[in-house]
């Protein structure tokens, strides 16, 4: 039997990607739902899609607290209601929004996982993994469900300092979440660096909520995502390979 990425126990129950009660919505609202991990093409995929990745204590203790506290602040954001979030409504949608990334990878079993055991524990500890950080947006239309994961890998020059990355991109209704994080060369860890992103509109279109910057985080922001401007996929592709 696999064991649970979180506490190294049994993996004895199934974890829904999308919690029940999101997935429900799902059935309800969504024209389309789709899931992409790497460069495989996207496909269509059941809202209560589930992966055998955690065990019975973790998925029924403090994920399924943690889904209760999500909840109540998630869901006006997906209904399109304006509001500030503050410090500890930022904390709780990023290590919601963290530990879906790290479920989500599961998904596909038989590929290598970018977020190690120290990664999970930091989040299960209650702070997500070193160098992470988490945005939300608002995407123009109300009925989309998507998700896209990507594995970003660094070049051998020694002058670059980016080992590899791991981006997921989600978009509930209109809710638009983004997970990015970054593992350096050793010899450029704790130091300031550049990275190599694709021009767009971020900063008047995402909000960042981890590393926790204001107060209060506003929401949405000034721009939002649609096909007729800035996509959904732009963003999920706004991480460059490394040159």
């Amino acid at each position: 039997m696999r064991e649970c990425i979180f506490c190294s126990g049994k993996a004895n129950t199934r974890e829904h990607l999308w919690p029940e009660w999101l997935g429900k919505l799902f059935l309800q609202r969504a024209s389309k739902i789709e899931l992409q991990i790497g460069q495989r093409p996207p496909k269509p995929f059941r809202a209560l899609v589930t992966s055998r990745c955690v065990c019975k204590s973790c998925n029924e203790g403090w994920m399924s607290t943690l889904e209760g506290y999500a909840k109540p602040v998630m869901t006006p954001l997906m209904n399109d209601l304006s509001f500030r979030l503050d410090n500890v409504q930022q904390w709780l949608v990023s290590i919601w929004s963290v530990k879906t990334a790290m479920v989500f990878e599961c998904v596909n079993r038989h590929a290598d996982r970018f977020y190690s055991e120290h990664d999970r524990r930091t989040l299960l500890a209650g702070t997500p993994p070193p160098d992470t950080a988490v945005w939300i947006g608002r995407h123009a239309h109300s009925n989309l469900v998507d998700g896209v994961a990507r594995r970003l890998y660094g070049s051998k020059t020694a002058s670059n300092p980016f080992a590899e990355g791991y981006v997921t991109s989600l978009v509930f209704f209109r809710l638009v979440i983004q997970v990015f994080t970054l593992r350096l060369k050793p010899e450029f860890k704790g130091r300031s660096v550049r990275l190599n992103i694709k021009p767009g509109p971020w900063n008047q279109s995402l909000a960042q909520i981890w590393p926790i910057k204001r107060r209060f985080a506003k929401w949405p922001p000034s721009l939002s995502f649609s096909n007729s401007g800035t996509s959904f996929e732009e963003l999920s592709k706004r991480f460059l390979p490394s040159r």
